[in-house]
């Protein structure tokens, strides 16, 4: 039997009487920089990942957040003009160098944003990888607004890593869990 989908779609975490969920595969932290790339390469035997990321603050005020993948552990990501699409509710880009995540982030005090992205079909050199992303982002007014995004690599290719940046600047701090699911 398959576990049933739990919170807002994702899988729920492992319970031996309905089977495997969400495997923790890493976890880290970042502090002032320029990036935060993750290497999927070890996990090929997880089809699917779950990348969820909180106390995301970047070190630009109104920063943006964009995601870019790999197909070589890293070394390169791809940022060519046309290698990605996006969507999001009421704007997107057919034809991309990133993804965009988050269009504007705030960095004072309450400030931040929190996601979670589900990578979809890593291993499968046949596919384009599809990505589906949650965010929510607060500002100093308490409020809050939510997103999601929905993009896809527009290459067939084997995407081993991932990488989050901010559209200016460093990234000040996040933490970050990388899941397993199939």
């Amino acid at each position: 039997m398959q576990p049933k989908p739990g919170f807002l779609g994702f899988p729920k975490p492992a319970n031996p009487l309905l089977g495997p969920g969400l495997i923790k595969l890493a976890e880290g932290e970042a502090l002032n920089v320029a990036s935060i790339d993750i290497a999927l390469m070890a996990y090929n035997a997880w089809r699917d990942k779950l990348l969820v990321v909180s106390s995301l603050i970047p070190q630009n005020d109104g920063a943006s957040l964009y995601a870019r993948t790999s197909s070589d552990g890293g070394s390169s990501f791809d940022a060519g003009g046309s290698d990605y699409g996006y969507q999001s509710l009421g704007s997107g880009a057919t034809s991309a160098s990133f993804i965009e995540l988050i269009p504007s982030i705030g960095n004072g005090a309450g400030e931040g944003a929190a996601l979670a992205i589900e990578l979809f079909h890593t291993t499968n050199p046949a596919v384009y990888t599809k990505l589906l992303a949650r965010n929510i982002v607060s500002s100093s007014t308490v409020t809050t607004v939510v997103s999601i995004v929905g993009a896809l690599r527009a290459a067939a290719q084997n995407t081993d890593a991932i990488r989050l940046l901010s559209s200016s600047g460093n990234i000040a701090s996040a933490f970050w869990s990388l899941y397993g699911f199939n």
